[in-house]
Parts: structure tokens; C-alpha cells; sequence
């Protein structure tokens, strides 16, 4: 059996990445569940100490930072804040 070829993943991966253009059906299921995602966050969080409530909203944005860098191809970002990910025990600032 051939193996599939792979695509690229990115929206500036694609040979027309200048011309991007994007179909709102098929992107309405997972932005929907983006937007339950969210308001299920929030809602949690809302329960939270202040102090927790910090804390998750930092690992969050980490995160963020983290994932971001990646597909931007410096993955070394999670080394540099001591994320988690890199074999580290927690964020740290450097």
C-alpha cells in the first residue's frame, strides 16, 4: 500500500499561500467548537482563586507562545522560558 503524500500544513505552506482563500462552511464546525472550547474555559476559570486564575492564564499563553513558535520554526522558545515541553519543571523567567 503507498503511503500518502503529505500536504502541506499551513496556509503559508501552500504554492498559493499569496492568494489564500478559505471556504466559511467548512470552517464553521470547527469554529464553533473553538467558541464552546473557550466559553468552557472561561467559565472554569471563573471559578478559580485569584492566584490560580493567574497561574492557569500564564501556562495558557506559554503554551500559546510555544505552539506559535513552532510552526514558525523556533521551537527553541520552549528552552528559552523553560516550558514544560523542553524536559523543564515548570515556566521560569530568563
Amino acid at each position: 500500500m503507498a503511503s500518502p503524500i503529505a500536504q502541506p500544513r499551513w496556509n503559508w505552506q501552500q504554492p498559493d499561500w499569496l492568494n489564500f482563500r478559505w471556504s466559511a462552511p467548512r470552517l464553521a464546525r470547527a469554529e464553533e467548537q473553538c467558541l464552546l472550547g473557550t466559553g468552557l474555559l472561561l467559565g472554569a476559570i471563573g471559578h478559580l482563586e485569584d492566584d490560580d486564575r493567574v497561574r492557569v492564564s500564564i501556562e495558557s499563553l506559554g503554551a500559546d507562545a510555544v505552539a506559535s513558535s513552532a510552526i514558525e520554526g523556533r521551537p527553541s522558545i520552549a528552552k528559552a522560558c523553560s516550558h514544560p515541553s523542553a524536559g523543564t519543571s515548570g515556566w521560569r523567567v530568563k
